[in-house]
């Protein structure tokens, strides 16, 4: 897969955390947005879905995130927010 550029956009309550909707703006969305379905069809929290395992590199680890944005505030690199023994 070639197609490297994308835009994904996750939205949470900003009181609950709870997972709102997910935009996905990419070549293979339909291969991504399932996860989301999921975690919004069982209540799932922005955080539930920032700290589930993504694997790398795959496409779904997009989504992870926004998520991590949203419950952690900015960051530059995953060891950043994961720690420096994750790669």
């Amino acid at each position: 897969m070639d197609e490297t550029d994308g835009f994904v956009k996750a939205l949470a309550d900003a009181k609950t955390d709870r997972l709102l909707g997910v935009h996905i703006l990419a070549a293979h969305a339909s291969d991504v947005i399932a996860e989301a379905v999921v975690a919004m069809e069982f209540g799932a929290s922005s955080e539930d879905l920032a700290r589930s395992f993504h694997a790398h590199p795959t496409l779904p680890e997009a989504l992870r995130k926004p998520h991590w944005l949203w419950t952690s505030g900015p960051y530059t690199s995953d060891s950043e927010v994961l720690g420096s023994n994750w790669a």
